[in-house]
């Protein structure tokens, strides 16, 4: 009969060995991520890199040395040692980082620092050049200043000229004065004399005018007298504030001569006019305020009259009139009527159409 098999059993030391490739397995994967991770720290810390390298290869080569309790213990801090170098390599890592910020702030500040060193350099070009124009101003003030005295000694001088002047201006000054009082009087008195600012004190009128038609005028039965038609025949000037007709002429002949008949046919009739009071005789005393303004009227205010009529009691309606009225006031002023549009009943409207004959 065979015996049973049964399976043996791992011994320590097997164990031990599976313990120790997993450790060294580890360790390589670690080893590796750090060479992958820190070859920027190799590169700037060689040495540690080198220890790390050192201390590893001598614990692995010194591995399968006596199994003493010493050689235990040597190993078991030769791989504390290569855990603390590994761990330092991170942190040495970030040491270097914070040194190459402060290195840069450094260059940063360095260039800061050479800018501003070149723009107080510009400053003080700027400085010694603002202080060269100072001088040159104070240089100039006082060059001014030399001229300001020069100066004011003309301006004493010609102040004393010019009050001598003035002295001798305000006598002018008082004999001009003597003369333009002389020269408003006698303007004064040319005023008075002007024909224009005398009193009206004789008016006179010629009314030429061309009535169409052989009915534009008809003479009553009932009259035959001319003094009564002069007596209804009258030129009469209209305020032009009011409906009032203040001043008038009265009639001083009439001459009228029918045309042969034809396509012209009609009447010429000529007035005459005259007057020494403009009909200031009429003027009632109720309406004294009113009309005190046209009493003593002058040519200047004859000149407020823009409109007129003439009473011609034989002129039909609607009869066609044009003609002409010249006005001769104190015998040399002369004022000028017109005469162009369809009559009225009994009356002529006449215009006034400018100054001078």
């Amino acid at each position: 009969m065979h015996k049973e098999s049964r399976p043996k059993s791992t011994s320590p030391r097997t164990i031990r060995r599976a313990i120790l490739a997993g450790c060294i397995t580890a360790f390589g994967v670690v080893l590796l991520w750090s060479f992958c991770t820190f070859w920027p720290f190799a590169n700037n810390h060689p040495a540690i890199f080198l220890v790390v390298i050192g201390v590893v290869g001598e614990t692995v080569f010194d591995w399968n040395k006596k199994k003493e309790v010493k050689e235990r213990l040597k190993k078991f801090f030769a791989f504390m040692l290569i855990v603390g170098l590994v761990w330092e390599i991170p942190e040495a890592s970030e040491n270097d980082k914070k040194a190459a910020d402060a290195k840069e702030r450094v260059e940063m500040l360095e260039f800061s620092n050479a800018v501003l060193s070149a723009q107080l350099t510009t400053l003080e070009s700027t400085n010694l050049a603002v202080r060269l124009q100072v001088a040159g101003l104070h240089r100039n003030n006082l060059l001014l200043q030399s001229n300001v005295t020069g100066l004011d000694k003309q301006v004493v001088e010609t102040k004393i000229e010019l009050a001598r002047a003035n002295e001798r201006t305000a006598f002018t000054e008082s004999n001009n004065l003597v003369l333009r009082k002389e020269i408003v009087d006698l303007e004064l008195q040319l005023a008075k004399i002007d024909p224009i600012n005398l009193p009206i004190v004789l008016a006179t009128a010629e009314v030429s005018f061309f009535a169409f038609g052989t009915n534009a005028m008809t003479i009553p039965k009932v009259r035959g007298n001319p003094e009564i038609d002069k007596m209804l025949v009258r030129m009469l000037f209209k305020d032009p504030n009011s409906d009032d007709f203040p001043v008038f002429l009265t009639c001083e002949s009439i001459e009228k001569d029918a045309l042969p008949p034809g396509p012209n046919s009609g009447f010429l009739v000529r007035l005459t006019f005259k007057s020494n009071s403009l009909g200031a005789e009429w003027r009632l005393t109720p309406d004294r305020p009113k009309l005190d303004k046209w009493d003593n009227l002058t040519p200047s205010g004859f000149d407020e009259f823009k409109y007129a009529e003439i009473s011609v009691p034989e002129l039909s309606a609607k009869a066609g009139i044009r003609g002409t009225c010249s006005i001769v006031l104190n015998s040399t002023v002369v004022r000028n009527f017109s005469i162009d549009s369809q009559s009225s009943t009994g009356k002529i409207v006449l215009r006034r159409s400018g100054n001078g004959p």
